[in-house]
């Protein structure tokens, strides 16, 4: 089982995660002559507590992401319509570019109707961490990601 080992924030659990567009867009865009966005490094909170991958109005609008669909996000506070998107999302090393990567692409993520705290840009729910075998070492201060 490959293994991503990472510093616990101040934050909680945060990761870097590259999100870009789907390899079909990405593929498609090249194939009409264009060049595609360039993907993102980004720091991904993750969050047993969410359905799923959450992302930034500000990814959306970098990536000219399209969406795909509209759903209600329910919350503690209520519920939004938001929309729905494809994307390219890797978890990554410290680093960003080498070791273990944790990659799905594509993958439908949700669109944020509103910005999101802390200086993060995406939330990472349970349709990643469901595959992942998470170990937060508190004293230690490391997390331990399994896939």
């Amino acid at each position: 089982m490959p293994l991503i080992r990472l510093p616990i924030e101040k934050d909680g659990l945060v990761v870097p995660v590259r999100v870009g567009l789907p390899p079909a867009d990405h593929d498609a865009i090249r194939a009409a002559g264009g060049v595609p966005p360039a993907p993102l490094v980004l720091r991904g909170l993750l969050d047993t507590g969410a359905d799923a991958v959450l992302i930034n109005p500000s990814v959306v609008a970098h990536l000219q992401l399209l969406p795909v669909s509209r759903a209600v996000n329910q919350t503690v506070h209520g519920s939004d319509p938001v929309e729905l998107y494809w994307v390219s999302l890797a978890v990554t090393g410290p680093d960003g570019l080498t070791g273990p990567t944790l990659v799905r692409a594509p993958h439908l993520v949700v669109g944020s109707p509103d910005p999101l705290p802390q200086q993060l840009d995406l939330i990472i729910g349970m349709d990643i961490l469901r595959d992942c075998l998470l170990i937060a070492d508190g004293p230690g201060g490391t997390l331990t990601i399994g896939f």
